[in-house]
């Protein structure tokens, strides 16, 4: 048997989003990781140069899916879109200009309807996957 010896470094992740308000712990199930929200919510991404990519992976309740909520996008402050979707199951992609400066930028998420979820907390939107990054 060989001995490998290697080096390691850590390093904090600071590229990562930062769900700061309305957002759920992560839950997971097996190998699926998501955070859920009631009717708003607040991340923070990190500063980016040029035009930006963000993508978004959402799901609805089915209950709320019946009822096709209108779900708003802003980052920045600033109106990306604004769509109502029967989808229990979506993507989204947008072309984005981030805040100048080096600035972290804001990702409000809005929902005009929620249900009651199973610990009385209420349901809006399941956040599966969020990428923000450099269009290609």
């Amino acid at each position: 048997a060989r001995r490998h010896y290697f080096e390691i470094e850590l390093a904090p992740l600071e590229r990562r989003a930062r769900f700061v308000s309305g957002w759920g712990e992560l839950e997971v199930d097996d190998i699926h990781e998501w955070r859920s929200m009631g009717a708003r919510s607040v991340a923070i991404l990190p500063p980016a140069r040029g035009a930006t990519k963000l993508r978004m992976h959402l799901a609805l309740p089915a209950e709320l899916a019946a009822r096709k909520p209108r779900i708003t996008v802003r980052v920045n402050g600033r109106v990306i879109d604004s769509f109502r979707t029967g989808e229990p199951d979506f993507e989204r992609n947008y072309d984005v200009t981030p805040a100048p400066h080096d600035a972290p930028n804001t990702l409000e998420l809005s929902i005009d309807r929620t249900v009651p979820g199973a610990d009385g907390r209420p349901l809006g939107l399941r956040l599966w996957a969020l990428a923000w990054g450099p269009s290609l």
